[in-house]
């Protein structure tokens, strides 16, 4: 088994993974699997650098293939959702 280690998170995100889980996961069975896809996807991106030039505006994303630019989005995607989870409204 795992060391368990207390890490802080968004309630949303709590909600999400508690509506998310399949009925084989827990919800934290699903958030270790959000990290782990997370991992991979960052692992592949650190791999492919015309992705990241296109992410970062150094590249066309008519360069990429369909596979690639599914990844830039994914990445694209994440990053905001990075950005408003550090940013307070209201």
């Amino acid at each position: 088994m795992e060391p368990t280690e207390l890490i802080p998170m968004g309630s949303g995100l709590l909600r999400q993974a508690q509506s998310a889980a399949h009925s084989d996961r827990t919800p934290a069975e699903q958030l270790n699997y959000w990290a782990r896809l997370g991992m991979n996807v960052d692992r592949e991106v650190a791999n492919l650098p015309h992705v990241l030039a296109a992410v970062t505006g150094r590249r066309q994303f008519a360069d990429l293939d369909h596979g690639e630019r599914a990844l830039a989005h994914a990445v694209i995607d994440a990053q905001i959702a990075a950005g408003v989870a550090q940013s307070q409204f209201g």
